[in-house]
């Protein structure tokens, strides 16, 4: 579908909006690409050994309402599927130590599953702390009104590449690794997963992880953020280090309608030279991968003279380990490659605005 849409998109007689369809099924299918990659990646190195767990700060809530919100465009193409997620945790906000990329992996994996197989009805997530016997523990759980999981079936869902199919007159994709990655990220986290469900009434699946909470007294305060419907930094300078000249147009192309003034470092050593030959620079997209001098060394150097500007790491290195080492090199945030436009306005905008 990627190779024959991009393609077709190429021909000069097809029309403008058969050409934003084809380029919608495009973005579809490179995401589910991506997403199959990222969990053979998963399993592998779960098989290897080589998956660690990294913990640190978690806001449960935060976590909560993030996948509330990516996942709202899903259903809205489905009208008689509606998701929430529980109130309890409005009432009882929750920072827990846990790793801050695998546990939203795991909820979004039970999300993810609940809506491939609920064709109405509602679907709905959260956690409880009075159900658990256990004051060590806490309870989450993703509940649908879906197609159901039988007895049998149940001791099987959790295996590699085992797929549900009630049917055979429906298909429903998939590689059959979501749930098998999710157990596996479960016990490593030190919980346990299970499901209860009726064939035809839906499934509910729970799973625990250890109840650590935060110190409040060592906890990081909380920075104002700023809402806004329309980005506008005119009087904002943003440094894009990136060797790729097409990512930097992309880029460019995406921050150029902000009105902010764009600077270009090629490479880590230009992009440190930038910054100590200047003072105007309010926020710099960093890449990894460069050359002369790679970006989390020209993280460490920009470091030593600009403690307060916004370091965003933009990589095609999206695994945990990645992500930790740029936060050690002292960047403030990251995002993966390829790069969503909403998402990049929205974290920039939000350093932008604490400054």
């Amino acid at each position: 579908a990627i190779i024959g849409f991009s393609n077709l998109i190429n021909d000069e007689e097809i029309e403008k909006d058969h050409r934003q369809e084809l380029t919608k099924l495009i973005t579809k299918n490179s995401n589910a690409l991506l997403n199959l990659i990222d969990d053979i990646i998963d399993i592998s190195k779960i098989e290897s050994d080589q998956l660690e767990i990294k913990e640190k700060n978690c806001s449960v809530n935060q976590i909560l309402n993030d996948i509330l919100i990516d996942f709202e465009d899903v259903i809205q193409l489905n009208d008689q599927v509606s998701i929430k997620v529980s109130e309890e945790h409005l009432h009882n906000p929750l920072e827990i130590i846990s790793d801050p990329y695998r546990l939203p992996q795991i909820l979004k994996n039970l999300v993810s599953n609940a809506i491939k197989f609920t064709e109405k009805g509602i679907i709905e997530f959260g956690y409880k702390l009075d159900k658990i016997k256990s004051k060590n523990q806490i309870l989450f759980y993703v509940k649908d009104t879906g197609i159901g999981v039988s007895s049998e079936q149940q001791n099987q869902i959790f295996s590699r590449f085992t797929k549900i199919e009630n049917t055979k007159k429906k298909i429903y994709r998939g590689a059959g690794l979501g749930l098998t990655i999710t157990k596996n990220l479960v016990e490593l986290m030190g919980g346990e997963i299970r499901v209860e469900s009726e064939i035809n009434k839906g499934s509910t699946f729970y799973f625990t992880l250890p109840y650590k909470p935060v110190d409040t007294e060592s906890k990081e305060k909380p920075q104002k953020k700023k809402l806004t419907s329309k980005y506008n930094w005119n009087n904002k300078t943003i440094l894009i280090a990136e060797d790729e000249e097409s990512n930097f147009k992309f880029l460019e192309m995406i921050i150029r309608k902000t009105t902010a003034e764009i600077l270009w470092a090629k490479t880590g050593k230009q992009a440190i030279d930038i910054c100590q030959s200047t003072d105007k620079v309010n926020l710099i997209l960093m890449d990894i991968k460069m050359p002369e001098m790679d970006g989390l060394e020209a993280i460490r150097e920009i470091r030593k003279h600009k403690d307060q500007t916004p370091i965003i790491v933009q990589s095609a290195y999206s695994m945990p380990e990645d992500r930790n080492l740029s936060f050690d090199a002292g960047a403030n945030d990251f995002i993966s490659k390829p790069i969503g436009t909403e998402k990049l306005l929205k974290i920039i905008d939000k350093h932008l605005s604490s400054i």
